[in-house]
């Protein structure tokens, strides 16, 4: 009978050490479960009995409150980076749109001018307007990926 028990005993102990693991996927959600992965970090969870008082349930609707207000945090800072992310992408796609632009009408130009505090024109010589055109194309291919 004692063989049996410690058997069981044995047999039950290595599901009392499984752990939960947290990780986040290539799409930035939140993942949870009880096996790891490569990138999971492990949860330490204390279980605790429950406790038939009124002031247990207030501590478990705490305890679910913490929990709420901090998966809504997390919510909020993943929709937070992917805005930043769309914001930077579509300036960036402004500036590739001005900067070909420009550099079509340059090219389309005879001669390229700059404006003096007077608003009399400047013609910029044939070698300005070529590094003028190369820091365009530059800008092109650094803007536009």
């Amino acid at each position: 009978m004692r063989i049996l028990f410690i058997t069981l005993l044995l047999f039950f102990s290595v599901y009392a050490n499984a752990g939960i693991y947290k990780w986040t996927d290539k799409n930035g959600n939140v993942q949870y479960g009880d096996k790891p992965t490569a990138s999971s970090e492990q949860l330490d969870i204390s279980v605790e009995a429950p406790s038939s008082s009124t002031e247990g349930d207030e501590t478990r609707e705490e305890r679910r409150q913490r929990i709420t207000e901090s998966m809504t945090d997390e919510r909020l800072a993943r929709e937070k980076k992917k805005t930043e992310e769309k914001e930077k992408k579509a300036e960036m796609n402004r500036q590739c749109v001005e900067s070909k632009d420009r550099l079509m009408r340059y090219k389309r130009a005879g001669r390229l001018y700059n404006l003096d505090k007077g608003g009399n024109r400047n013609t910029l010589s044939d070698a300005s307007r070529e590094k003028a055109i190369s820091d365009l194309e530059k800008q092109i291919r650094k803007n536009c990926k």
